[in-house]
């Protein structure tokens, strides 16, 4: 009921052309709830980054990696009410919270979704007072100097949407996609589920793997990477004239002749020029060849 609640209040804003102050619907993210007094000790032994640091109100990137240290799951995390809460893609939310139970018998952890009882929103805006609208049922994330992500009952949140909303435009939800990308930052989704080691999204520079804490699952794989490893894949930005691309797909490079895979995509959108933006996962020593992706080719040209 909430989030038809939440559907319907905001199909009161008209969608806007983007601008540098943006609101606009998170609801493409789902949520997992991780309580009970084993929760903190439980999650810190199957996730990549810091758990047991976190405060009240405190958010990071984190990690759920397979055995060999693959990410099967990317999500932020933060503590609040004694419990932990992990957002990521609603496709990935049953897959995760089923992994997780497996490994949670021996623990006293309770896991629930709450995608349907917690509204959310992306507001780009340094201006709003957000501190202001303090709440303990209100989780307000600083994702970067403007960016924040909100999530709380509906109660709270349209309340907050609604004051933003004098200050900011409602955009469409790909623009978070875009921002998130030229920021820098990676997401995953079923196809790209055991494609990657955290390294290969620049995760430990994104604080969501901690190599001082003790074991967790891919630990010792990740850990040797770190240490010892001779990384030759790199997470770049790049553009395309086209915006039809899907995380998953191949990029090639050089000619149809010695055409070698050179990386992945990540994630991909389309950018304000009407072409596409986005993360790609590409070995090193390629990346200044020719590289392209689909058939007919796609060519892309890689920004930073």
């Amino acid at each position: 009921i909430m989030t038809q609640n939440w559907q319907q209040f905001i199909q009161q804003f008209p969608i806007s052309t983007p601008s540098s102050k943006i609101l606009l619907d998170l609801s493409h993210f789902g949520i997992i709830k991780v309580s009970g007094p084993d929760a903190g000790k439980f999650l810190q032994g199957q996730l990549t980054c810091e758990v047991l640091g976190l405060k009240a109100g405190e958010h990071t990137l984190g990690a759920y990696c397979n055995i060999k240290g693959r990410v099967e799951s990317l999500f932020r995390i933060w503590y609040q009410h004694d419990s932990y809460y992990l957002r990521m893609p609603n496709n990935l939310i049953e897959p995760t919270i089923n992994e997780l139970q497996k490994y949670a018998i021996f623990s006293k952890v309770q896991m629930h979704i709450v995608s349907e009882h917690l509204c959310g929103f992306g507001l780009c805006n340094d201006q709003i007072d957000l501190p202001s609208f303090k709440h303990s049922d209100l989780a307000i994330l600083n994702i970067s100097h403007a960016r924040s992500e909100i999530y709380g009952p509906f109660n709270l949140v349209s309340k907050l949407w609604q004051h933003c909303s004098s200050h900011a435009k409602h955009v469409d939800p790909y623009v978070w996609d875009l921002l998130d990308i030229q920021a820098g930052l990676p997401e995953l989704y079923p196809a790209t589920v055991d494609e990657f080691f955290p390294h290969d999204l620049n995760l430990p520079a994104l604080n969501a793997v901690s190599f001082n804490k003790g074991c967790y699952r891919g630990q010792e794989v990740i850990a040797r990477m770190q240490h010892r490893g001779k990384l030759k894949r790199s997470l770049y930005v790049f553009k395309t004239s086209e915006d039809n691309l899907s995380p998953g797909d191949k990029i090639t490079a050089g000619g149809p002749e010695q055409e070698t895979i050179a990386g992945t995509i990540v994630r991909a959108c389309q950018n304000n020029d009407g072409g596409g933006l986005g993360l790609a996962v590409i070995t090193d020593a390629l990346r200044n060849e020719p590289l392209s992706t689909h058939i007919p080719p796609i060519r892309l040209e890689i920004l930073f």
